[in-house]
């Protein structure tokens, strides 16, 4: 599925090393490379790099953030952000008193409550970001329910864009370079990338031409043999995209309204769906999903790559300033280094570079608790007593729910409605904390998964057989060609 025009020669060699390291480098080599980069820093007068931890869920990065001492909370590192944020109902409760400033959108067509705070400090790893004043969000009721945690804020492009960032999803760490002395000599895809507010680099898409359904490998025995797709070279012309680097997506790929309707993309004769495919500022975002013969980043190449085609009419999904979005899924895939001094973005393959792209198989978007609504005021007397604590130490708990079920899909078959409660999967009970650890589990073509559900307050047993539903001109079981 991945590829680029440096890497092939490097992939046989990247492949025996994910078998070998499996989920990446040890502690203790991660701690060796660490001690080499900082001597080589001291002995050439450069400062040494500075890092600190993140969690990976939901496809985000989430580093522990203290407002004015208060927390910490999770805040989001979000290149799709260009202002770092704090959720309304965070900021009031770390004392910061909120003016209200209308509201505003983003990815979804509605829009959520917005103000300012002043004298904000935020203290993340070994960061202090001061401000005089601040943009404040009402982002929980919007994103809670969409993660496996309360969402306190979001680090946005402004901090980003002061330094040389390297983010290593494989270790789970972010590393802060000084842009001025900052010296690269690896040999990752160099993409030309341009920072601002959101950060953009330029690559394509190749739109499908052939009706898609599962490879005919008659032709090719030995391919079939190594369960090797045949690549096909894709037929149609390359259409342009300006793509938006947005680490706060945990999506693959999205292609923004004018650029689907400029193109005829609903037309595409391809398996399509359409889904709850996540939320952003403007709330829910339903996408058409489908996969397309190709995408390019720069040098980096993906072939029958899932992508959302979006029909927004409002919001950020519908905006001209880029064509489409880059997100978590993709991005995952590599450490990521973001060099707005040099304009460019460094992407090196991880262990996670071969994993195939799949999308759910069940038919079920799955959302958990919701948090009320931002109040215009901070709470008082025996409201403030029983406000809910946004901490990370006062996680999402409860069920996931049922919140879209998928026309045709195998839910909808086997009987599940929109509604329903998770309480099992298999036999192993599952709560908004196994989010992440049950979404591979609906993604295996094939497979039956019982599951219990809770229906208005009794207990259902429905057996699901999962199948892909999105399918492209090659099925996606090796993710590595060239």
């Amino acid at each position: 599925m991945f590829r680029t025009l440096r890497f092939v020669r490097a992939a046989m060699l990247l492949v025996a090393l994910v078998g070998v390291v499996g989920g990446g480098p040890s502690h203790t080599q991660a701690q060796h490379a660490t001690a080499i980069e900082n001597v080589k820093a001291e002995r050439e007068g450069r400062p040494e790099p500075v890092r600190f931890p993140f969690e990976f869920a939901s496809g985000k990065i989430w580093i522990a953030t203290t407002v004015n001492g208060k927390g910490p909370y999770w805040f989001a590192l979000d290149t799709g952000a260009p202002p770092t944020v704090i959720d309304m109902d965070v900021a009031r409760e770390a004392g910061l008193e909120v003016k209200a400033n209308g509201t505003i959108g983003g990815a979804g067509e509605g829009t959520t409550p917005r103000g300012t705070v002043s004298n904000v400090t935020l203290g993340f790893g070994p960061f202090e970001l001061r401000r005089k004043s601040m943009e404040t969000i009402a982002l929980g009721p919007r994103l809670d329910w969409a993660n496996s945690r309360r969402v306190g804020g979001l680090i946005g492009n402004d901090w980003v864009i002061k330094h040389v960032v390297t983010i290593d999803y494989a270790n789970q760490e972010v590393i802060v370079h000084d842009p001025e002395t900052y010296e690269y000599h690896g040999d990752g895809i160099i993409i030309p990338t341009r920072f601002g507010g959101y950060t953009f680099a330029i690559g394509s898409i190749t739109a499908a031409t052939k009706q898609a359904g599962a490879l005919d490998h008659g032709s090719a025995p030995e391919q079939a043999a190594q369960n090797k797709p045949e690549i096909r070279e894709p037929d149609a012309e390359p259409i342009r995209v300006k793509w938006m680097i947005d680490s706060g997506a945990g999506l693959s790929a999205s292609l923004n309204t004018h650029l689907v309707n400029e193109n005829n993309l609903l037309d595409m004769p391809t398996t399509m769906i359409e889904a709850s495919v996540g939320f952003g500022l403007g709330g829910e975002v339903r996408h058409r999903v489908c996969r397309i013969p190709q995408l390019r980043l720069g040098e980096m190449v993906i072939d029958n790559p899932v992508v959302t085609l979006s029909q927004d009419k409002a919001g950020a999904l519908a905006m001209r300033l880029f064509d489409g979005i880059i997100g978590g899924e993709v991005l995952s895939r590599f450490t990521v280094t973001l060099d707005r001094k040099r304009n460019r973005m460094i992407l090196e393959p991880n262990a996670r570079y071969t994993l195939p792209m799949e999308y759910d198989m069940a038919g079920m978007s799955l959302v958990g608790p919701k948090r009320a609504a931002a109040k215009s005021e901070p709470a008082k007397g025996d409201d403030a007593a029983e406000q809910l604590r946004l901490d990370i130490h006062s996680p999402v708990t409860g069920l996931l729910r049922v919140l879209r079920v998928v026309t045709g899909s195998p839910a909808e078959e086997a009987g599940v409605q929109e509604g329903d409660e998770i309480l099992s999967i298999d036999g192993v009970a599952v709560t908004i904390a196994d989010r992440d650890r049950i979404r591979p589990l609906l993604r295996e073509d094939g497979k039956e998964r019982t599951i219990i559900f809770q229906r208005n307050g009794r207990t259902v047993e429905i057996t699901i057989k999962l199948r892909r539903l999105v399918r492209g001109e090659q099925e996606p079981a090796t993710p590595f060609t060239a």
